[in-house]
């Protein structure tokens, strides 16, 4: 799925993709947009909706498929044009990822708020508010109110322009006349279903769902006039919501709309298998031609779900209130805004320049010399040549120069999984002394091995940490499909988990 085949004219080739890829991106840009309104309307309203943002500003980079960054989604924000009034909506855990940031990096979390404030505004947001795991932060961390948003209190609501009435749970027994109610809702899918009357009552049409865990987004009907919808998290979907309010009566789908709905789902289960499949060839290394065929698949199904998305709806009706609605998956054909790009890279900056500053006058805990410590890949070469030449052939040996690269190598929220002991009391706590536990070593995968370097005691190093040691860094957003044995393909070898090579140990 990408922002073209979703409905838009935006689209972007990487580095690396087909030539038959640019020539069909080329022939996309010069298509009307396929998202085109059925039939212009006085009352047309576009409502843009992004949940879970979980202070996302830009996507690891190590992924295979990145997906979302606020300048993502600043080019799906400025591609989507109408007559009437455009609001842009974020709801859910917008700063927390479940958990309070590391003492080292609460200073970092506080610059992120602050750029968020500043950014956000810049793409046009009407509403923010904040999840469940927002309000468990400490109160000095806490969002407030993000981008200058409204305060919306618990059970009270906010009125936009064109018809929308944004009402924030407990819902009150009484509220102003509105052709359309939109829930903001951190329940679950059962608990509102068994909460249809109420909902009945209130009049509410449409329900945002978010704070929960859970990344896929889901548009469904939860009772007839009444919709929910979940966009996804950490910015990598944007909900488009085009509607067509003309007074009282129940919200409607465009005639047609569920149809077409249920054949674009079905394309985008293909889009996405072909994808996945494309992406476990370059995992294993395998050969140009089979990715390049992958490729052309790829683009022959994004091309058939343009052409249904680009297939006429029957006329809007002349009464009624209507909703279509585009889900916009913003992924690598997503162009970055430059602007927003440009203001992303200076945070980065920043963040640098603030934990440099940081750690200058930082004083690291003396770690406990009755355990053992991290003492970098260099001192397992001693013993194991063949697997530190294999490792130096693999990505993980060059896991620090890819946040170099991106001027994050200070960044607190990266550094941790691109190294060996990071915040550990055995390890390090400042990048100026890291040393040689840079990269994705050995003892990231294994453990600090101090002691079994010392004694050459097996049963001081960790053997195998399983799926789970892979995971607690190889995991959504920072790599979307994961396949374990696809990976130990690319780090196993003589002398690392198969045969030694002759003469070697």
């Amino acid at each position: 799925m990408d922002l073209e085949t979703r409905g838009t004219e935006v689209r972007v080739v990487r580095k690396g993709e087909s030539l038959l890829l640019i020539v069909v991106a080329l022939a996309a840009c010069s298509r009307q947009s396929p998202v085109a309104p059925p039939n212009q309307s006085d009352h047309a309203v576009e409502l843009l909706v992004s949940s879970d943002l979980k202070g996302e500003v830009e996507p690891c980079g190590c992924n295979l498929e990145p997906l979302g960054g606020l300048a993502r989604l600043s080019t799906a924000l400025k591609s989507v044009s109408g007559q009437g009034p455009k609001h842009f909506l974020l709801h859910g855990n917008l700063l927390s990822e479940g958990h309070a940031p590391s003492p080292q990096a609460e200073a970092q979390f506080k610059l992120k708020r602050a750029f968020l404030n500043r950014t956000l505004p810049t793409l046009g947001l009407s509403l923010a508010l904040p999840g469940p795991a927002d309000r468990a932060l400490p109160k000095d961390l806490q969002p407030g109110l993000i981008g200058g948003s409204p305060d919306l209190a618990p059970g009270a609501y906010h009125s936009l322009k064109g018809g929308l009435l944004i009402v924030r749970e407990p819902v009150q027994s009484s509220l102003p006349k509105s052709p359309l109610k939109v829930l903001v809702s951190e329940r679950s899918l059962d608990a509102l279903r068994g909460d249809i009357e109420s909902l009945q009552a209130a009049g509410i049409g449409l329900v945002l769902v978010g704070g929960q865990s859970g990344e896929q987004a889901l548009w469904t009907s939860l009772a007839d006039g009444i919709f929910l919808l979940r966009s996804g998290e950490r910015g990598q979907n944007l909900a488009r919501l085009e509607l067509h309010l003309r007074g009282d009566g129940p919200l409607r789908e465009l005639p047609g709309a569920s149809k077409r709905k249920q054949e674009l789902a079905r394309l985008d289960q293909r889009i996405e298998a072909i994808r996945e499949a494309r992406d476990r060839l370059r995992v294993r290394q395998a050969s140009p031609q089979a990715i390049a065929a992958r490729d052309r698949q790829l683009v022959a199904a994004r091309r058939a779900r343009a052409d249904k998305v680009n297939e006429p709806l029957p006329a809007l009706p002349k009464t009624g209130n209507f909703v279509l609605y585009h889900p916009l998956v913003l992924d690598s054909q997503v162009a970055d805004d430059p602007a927003t790009a440009r203001a992303v890279a200076e945070h980065h900056r920043e963040v640098g320049d603030l934990n440099r500053q940081a750690e200058s006058q930082r004083q690291c805990p003396e770690p406990d010399k009755t355990k053992a410590q991290y003492v970098g890949s260099k001192t397992c070469k001693t013993c194991h040549q063949a697997a530190y030449e294999l490792w130096q052939q693999t990505p993980h040996s060059k896991a620090w120069k890819t946040l170099e690269d991106a001027g994050r190598d200070y960044d607190y929220a990266c550094v941790s999984c691109h190294s060996a002991g990071f915040g550990d009391a055995q390890g390090f706590c400042k990048v100026t002394e890291a040393g040689d536990r840079l990269n994705v070593g050995c003892e990231a995968c294994h453990g600090p091995g101090s002691r079994h370097a010392q004694t050459g005691d097996k049963a001081q190093i960790e053997r195998d940490r399983g799926l789970a040691g892979c995971t607690s860094c190889h995991h959504p957003p920072h790599t979307k499909a994961f396949h374990l044995d696809d990976r130990l393909a690319r780090i196993l070898g003589p002398g690392h988990g198969a045969n030694a090579a002759p003469g070697e140990p």
